[in-house]
């Protein structure tokens, strides 16, 4: 391996550092929990030590070297290449992993070299792992050799079906032809994950492919087939997607009613209103309700209307959207007493009539309901107008949610000003980023700065923005100084920076307290309307998420909570304290991505943007391989996925109890 001068300046000042450690009588493995902690702080802070790092990259402690890589990866800093290069040669096979995850996070094409090498060692995990670092850095060299590892029958099944599904990241036209030429392969394992690299990558010319994979077999390649031919906007599957809304499955049910929807295949109306019956699961009759909708038939209006009494809330909800879409104008009294109701989620439900009516009369209506008490019915409300093409009305509402004592309006005013580059509102928006009085300043400093960004090189460094970047720079909270310091870049300014990092609480002393807290891994009982679900959570692979989840749980932060989204066969989604998915605990914790893949039950950190994460977390229905090394898998289902794959919006989580070991 090719070491440059820089690497070979690092080392020698790391050999001279351990040295003078020599003489002074302190050995290595007395420092060893002093090491790991600054490791951790480092990690923790997302900054930069070269000489530190170098140092740790040769140290004989294994574990040291192991931890000197997560840190490489989860910092993400391009000045740590050249120690990811001394650790991608360790000889220690953990190390080597480690560092092999830590280059995909880094995604530098210039590691590209370095890890093609690793794609023909005799070690398949490590040419796995290669293959998916690879696939994250997406070079057309990269690509190439993903291809001819896919192509090749001597490589075990499993190391062909990940470099197929690794694929999924690419968009050259190399390895998408190369999916479809192999999209009939006979290997079941390989030919599932080659459909999912191609739902992933829809592209037109996959419309045979995906006929074909309507009558597969394997019931998965049924389920990427249908989205595909949905995303694809292929009409002509109509005979093949047909079969598959009377199948036993009601994942197969719930996809095919999604297609039908998008592609208005109005001859299956028939087909669709079976599934309104109420031995179908309830994601089926949901789905089939708003496919109803969307195919406009007024002749299942009756069938519709007896659901605006159901006892089920979320059924109430679709249906009134539905016949909005359906009935239009003649519409409005029903929409109008869901409008009056005390549930405020009908409320929002009704909003939603309002704006797909969209006649004069029922956006006269939507705009009275702005104001509602809810911040979350105002916000409903806002995301509506704010899409209407009425210019005036559009102005006139963003203003409003300047002024909204809540976070979201003004969040959904400012994304707006930025969507538009709407100079004139700008001296305006940014008059927000001086409020004294909210529980919300910290999201609303984040927010201002963020659709600043959005502007790009239109925006001009007035008064008024200089003193947004000072007052962001001097900002005690790292993640409004970032923003500002990107901001005064993006706009060629000189600045210091106070602290160019997080801070961080992590000591040689509370060390244990962080990352030696558990021997094994802790269990969460998550206690719901419909049931218990038991949670293994994977402190070991990333102790600060769990430990964060551990002491919210304990305060009852999680009790008496509601699962705010639920997408079937995706995710559900808790810990917001507002019910609407746009709360937290007042703070942010760091992301901990880790080289586990998100499958059926894993449980990750919900975020906005990497080191966002708080108080949300979600629960996959099913394997999500495009979420790996993007969110932090801290948890693990072992008992309860019957009570995750029947969970509604709205449902409750009386509580969550840790545990004692």
């Amino acid at each position: 391996m090719r070491v440059n001068w820089l690497i070979w300046g690092f080392l020698l000042l790391a050999m001279t550092e351990a040295l003078l450690l020599s003489c002074s009588g302190t050995t290595l493995e007395d420092n060893r929990n002093e090491t790991l902690a600054e490791i951790a702080r480092l990690e923790d802070e997302r900054s930069v030590d070269l000489v530190l790092t170098s140092g740790w990259a040769i140290n004989p402690d294994s574990l040291i070297r192991r931890c000197t890589a997560r840190m490489i990866g989860l910092v993400d800093d391009t000045l740590y290449l050249p120690v990811l290069h001394i650790l991608l040669a360790d000889s220690c096979r953990s190390v080597l992993l480690e560092a092999l995850f830590a280059a995909g996070q880094a995604a530098d094409s210039a590691l590209t070299e370095a890890l093609l090498r690793f794609t023909s060692i005799p070690d398949s995990t490590v040419r796995v792992y290669a293959i998916t670092a690879l696939s994250k850095i997406g070079t057309i060299p990269a690509s190439a050799r993903m291809v001819e590892i896919m192509r090749d029958t001597l490589e075990p099944a499993w190391v062909r079906a990940q470099a197929a599904q690794s694929l999924h990241r690419l968009k050259d036209e190399g390895s998408l032809t190369a999916l479809i030429e192999l999209g009939r392969i006979e290997d079941h394992q390989i030919r599932r994950e080659i459909y999912y690299s191609l739902l992933r990558r829809a592209a037109p010319q996959m419309r045979r492919l995906f006929k074909i994979g309507l009558r597969d077999t394997l019931r998965q390649i049924q389920v990427y087939s249908v989205i595909g031919a949905g995303q694809i906007g292929d009409t002509t599957a109509i005979d093949r997607i047909a079969p598959l809304l009377q199948k036993p499955s009601w994942r197969l049910k719930y996809h095919a009613l999604n297609s039908v929807a998008k592609l208005k295949l109005n001859p299956l109306v028939k087909a669709v209103s079976n599934l309104l019956d109420a031995k179908e699961h309830v994601y089926v009759r949901q789905a089939a309700i708003r496919t109803l909708g969307e195919l406009g038939s007024s002749s299942v209006s009756k069938r519709l209307m007896r659901f605006l009494k159901d006892e089920n809330a979320n059924l109430r909800t679709v249906a009134l959207v539905a016949l909005g879409k359906i009935k239009g104008q003649n519409f409005l009294p029903q929409v109008g007493s869901f409008a009056q109701s005390e549930n405020h989620c009908l409320r929002i439900a009704a909003a939603q009539a309002y704006a797909v009516i969209a006649t004069d009369d029922a956006i006269s209506k939507l705009i009275a309901m702005y104001a509602d008490s809810v911040a979350a019915v105002r916000a409903e409300v806002l995301s509506h107008v704010l899409a209407t093409d009425i210019d005036s009305l559009v102005y006139q509402f963003i203003r409003y949610g300047f002024t909204d004592p809540d976070m979201v309006p003004l969040t959904l005013a400012c994304s707006k000003v930025a969507e538009d580059t709407n100079k004139l509102l700008l001296p305006e928006m940014c008059a927000q980023f001086w409020r004294k009085k909210s529980p919300y300043l910290y999201e609303i400093k984040t927010t201002i700065l963020d659709a600043l960004l959005e502007f790009d090189d239109s925006l001009e460094a007035d008064r008024q923005i200089v003193e947004i970047i000072d007052a962001g720079l001097e900002d005690k909270l790292y993640a409004i100084r970032k923003r500002a310091a990107a901001l005064a870049q993006q706009l060629s300014l000189k600045y210091e920076e106070k602290e160019p990092h997080y801070a961080s609480e992590i000591t040689a002393g509370n060390y244990g307290d962080h990352f030696a807290a558990y021997e094994t891994n802790p269990r969460a009982l998550i206690k719901t309307n419909r049931g218990t679900i038991t949670v293994e959570l994977l402190y070991f692979a990333a102790p600060k998420t769990a430990l964060n989840y551990i002491r919210l749980a304990s305060s009852g932060f999680y009790d008496n909570r509601v699962w705010h989204r639920v997408i079937p066969d995706f995710v559900i989604q808790d810990g917001c304290p507002r019910g609407d998915g746009c709360g937290g605990p007042g703070y942010e914790i760091r992301c901990e991505y880790n080289d586990r893949p998100f499958g059926t039950g894993s449980v990750g950190m919900a975020t906005s943007g990497k080191d966002t994460g708080g108080s949300q977390y979600f629960i996959c229905q099913s394997p999500q391989p495009h979420l790996d090394g993007r969110y932090t898998l801290f948890g693990q289902v072992i008992k309860g996925m019957s009570v995750v794959m029947k969970t509604e919006v709205g449902d409750s989580i009386l509580s969550v109890q840790i545990l004692p070991q």
